[in-house]
């Protein structure tokens, strides 16, 4: 049986509930799910996960990642700290270090990074907020959208693994998701 990895934020993190869209999908596929989501954290944890994976056995067996991307704008840390954590240190971080520029050149390159790292892979691409979901250009692999806060997931499931699957299946560049 193949791979299927599935990382990014909370809107994938849910890994012992077998009625969770991630493992709808890896059975719909008749994959074993791989990866891992990351409640409250920026991007880079992701990022992390998925070149400890690459290095992993498991990496030749996998043919599909699906990334759910966080917001940009979050805070960028190397210390697993959750943007809820520290109130305080956010709203220093927001005032004073933040720059839209700086996390738009910084998304741009996280996409060249995946397209170079899965260049044999089939990517899936998944926003968790609007912001992410609307600023992302040129994304590799599929871009699937709106984002999954607008399409509230908590009964919807099934039919976003449903959904999933069937972009996946007819190979579109970009998707829209109707629950």
């Amino acid at each position: 049986m193949s791979n299927i990895y599935i990382g990014g934020d909370s809107f994938c993190a849910c890994r012992d509930d077998l009625n969770h869209w991630p493992f709808i999908l890896a059975s719909m596929m008749n994959c074993t799910l791989q990866g891992q989501g990351f409640p409250g954290m920026c991007w880079w944890e992701t990022r992390k996960n998925l070149i400890t994976y690459i290095n992993s056995n498991q990496f030749e067996n996998t043919e599909y990642f699906i990334f759910v991307h966080t917001d940009f704008n979050r805070m960028l840390n190397d210390n697993k700290i959750q943007n809820a954590d520290n109130k305080d240190l956010y709203n220093f971080y927001v005032k004073y270090l933040h720059s839209n520029n700086i996390n738009t050149w910084i998304m741009h390159q996280w996409f060249k990074e995946i397209n170079l790292l899965l260049s044999t892979k089939k990517v899936v691409n998944l926003y968790g907020f609007d912001e992410c979901f609307n600023s992302a250009i040129n994304p590799p692999g599929l871009k699937l959208g709106p984002s999954l806060l607008e399409l509230s997931l908590a009964e919807n499931n099934r039919r976003l693994a449903e959904n999933i699957f069937q972009a996946i299946q007819n190979n579109h560049l970009e998707h829209k998701i109707t629950l």
